[in-house]
């Protein structure tokens, strides 16, 4: 298996790292727990979610940004957040358990009711 990047993910990864460069000083600390995500955090997720770096494969009719899947260019995105330790985004269960199920089992209507809020921190879920 040939691993090596090709131009497309080499201009992703410097596209990723210019991003970062110029707006980190708009992002939140990485972390935040189970707090509520506040102003700053819901507005730094809006701008992951613009640029594609969140929600990646999610469909625009649902508020993601909607790319094809690539697990090379998710981990492009990844390492590069994680090397500039810059918050790669709201990360909960609603986001890994909830929108994932939606998309696969939901209704129409709860996919278009629930899953833009829940990308974009301003519904938060929990499972119990």
């Amino acid at each position: 298996m040939d691993l090596t990047l090709t131009e497309h993910h080499r201009a992703l990864y410097d596209e990723v790292n210019i991003f970062i460069a110029r707006h980190r000083d708009r992002a939140p600390r990485p972390g935040g727990g189970r707090k509520q995500p506040d102003r700053k955090m819901r507005d730094w997720q809006a701008q992951l979610l613009e640029r594609g770096y969140f929600a990646r494969t999610i469909p625009r009719d649902y508020g993601g940004f909607g790319a094809e899947p690539n697990v090379i260019e998710l981990a492009i995105i990844a390492d590069a957040f994680n090397r500039a330790g810059v918050s790669p985004g709201i990360h909960n269960q609603g986001i890994s358990m909830l929108v994932p199920t939606l998309l696969e089992v939901g209704t129409e209507e709860q996919k278009r009711c629930w899953i833009s809020p829940t990308i974009r921190g301003e519904t938060i879920w929990c499972q119990g």
